[in-house]
């Protein structure tokens, strides 16, 4: 079962101690997190969170191969670049998900954790809030919670993969290498369909989650 309760507009109260816009990665995760936290009103939080897109993954979007299909349907939000003198001035599509799991349910289900130089740059910009390990921790307990597939290299590759390795190019464990260089990725996939946000999450029943979650789908805030 999914980790919310799905409601329509009818059933909406009130009021809530959060309201979250957007059921994608992060307002999923948000949203997750808080109906754990019992310090809110010293109980665990109720918690509304409005989906713009649909709630469940139709079939283009489960089975891997199909991802492409995915693009410039309702399930798209569309988007594309302005035209641009160097690309012939064409327009060039940025599919964005509009369901549940938002682009991380119709994009190419490659996981690339940012490496180590990146992230210290990064948290150059940021502050003193936020320290590289800190960061790294946050990937760690996404690893715990769902572990992805290791894709199954082809003979020819997994050749080359070899002589990157011996001449210091190349790693066969992950792209988190600090190195720039070659490297086998992880696939968001599990028993031949796509993995997001919904699986991770998953409860036996949704009332077992520990806070009140209510998702609203096919709503847009004004």
């Amino acid at each position: 079962m999914p980790w919310w309760n799905p409601v329509c507009l009818s059933e909406v109260r009130a009021e809530y101690d959060f309201i979250i816009v957007g059921a994608g990665t992060a307002g999923s995760t948000l949203a997750k997190e808080l109906s754990g936290d019992p310090r809110s009103r010293g109980r665990h939080p109720s918690i509304l969170v409005l989906e713009a897109g649909i709630s469940h993954l139709p079939f283009g979007s489960k089975v891997p191969a199909l991802y492409p299909l995915t693009f410039g349907t309702p399930i798209d939000w569309g988007y594309q670049t302005v035209r641009q003198a160097g690309m012939l001035n064409r327009r060039i599509p940025c599919p964005a998900g509009k369901l549940v799991g938002g682009s991380a349910s119709i994009n190419a289900m490659i996981r690339l954790e940012p490496s180590t130089r990146c992230l210290s740059d990064l948290c150059k910009e940021w502050g003193d809030e936020w320290t590289v390990a800190e960061v790294q921790k946050v990937f760690q307990d996404l690893e715990t919670r769902w572990r992805g597939a290791s894709p199954q290299l082809h003979e020819n590759t997994d050749r080359f993969l070899e002589m990157a390795c011996q001449v210091g190019l190349g790693t066969r464990e992950s792209m988190r290498s600090p190195r720039y260089g070659i490297a086998p990725y992880v696939r968001m996939q599990s028993q031949s369909q796509r993995r997001t946000i919904e699986h991770w999450y998953r409860v036996p029943h949704a009332s077992d989650a520990p806070g009140s979650i209510q998702l609203l789908a096919n709503c847009c805030v004004q």
